[in-house]
């Protein structure tokens, strides 16, 4: 087994204890396994493309580029977990890089399908965001699809200011960072308590 430091660690809402480890450039096979573990809408949802059959060659070149996270850049980290018959499985990934716009990185955050619904995006979305304040970030933007009801959900749930701007299939939003107030020891909250979804 790999030697990791856990980085973070929780608990689902169905008692799944996860692992969060930063994400480090031998852990490509981990990220093809997550890959594995989304369905073709998931990865049509996540991608904005559709992967039904890629080529195999193809996963593997892209899992790699994604691995090697330049930490001037940005963050990534990989979430596992002992599931019946797979020990330390990757069942999520979230990552922020750093855009041209000083202050703004692009955040995104993948569950595998078969642990959807149990809080994990949120966990790691909260998670992200407090390293994100800590690296000096004061927002995190993101595109998805319009009908991806579950990144709806998680934009719901979060405890911070979120504001989204719909341009027909696809939906932007920024995430403000500014009032986070990032404390270690546990969930970070709003100096001001108010999430507003626009």
């Amino acid at each position: 087994m790999k030697k990791h430091r856990t980085i973070h660690r929780f608990i689902t809402q169905k008692g799944l204890a996860v692992r969060v480890y930063r994400l480090r450039s031998d852990d490509a096979e981990w990220l093809i396994d997550l890959f594995d573990h989304l369905s073709a809408t998931s990865r049509y949802l996540r991608f904005n493309e559709y992967l039904d059959h890629p080529d195999a060659e193809h996963v593997r070149r892209e899992a790699q580029v994604l691995a090697d996270v330049d930490a001037k850049r940005g963050g990534a980290w990989i979430a596992v977990a002992d599931l019946p018959g797979e020990p330390n499985a990757p069942i999520a990934g979230a990552r922020y890089v750093r855009t041209p716009v000083p202050g703004v990185a692009e955040v995104s955050v993948a569950v595998r399908d078969d642990l959807h619904s149990q809080g994990i995006g949120s966990e790691l979305l909260v998670f992200i965001a407090r390293r994100a304040k800590a690296d000096g970030l004061h927002k995190l933007a993101a595109s998805f699809h319009t009908s991806n009801r579950a990144i709806w959900a998680l934009l719901a749930s979060a405890p911070f200011q979120v504001a989204t701007e719909v341009h027909g299939p696809q939906t932007d939003v920024l995430v403000d960072l500014d009032g986070i107030v990032v404390d270690e020891t546990r969930e970070p909250v709003l100096a001001q308590p108010s999430m507003r979804i626009t």
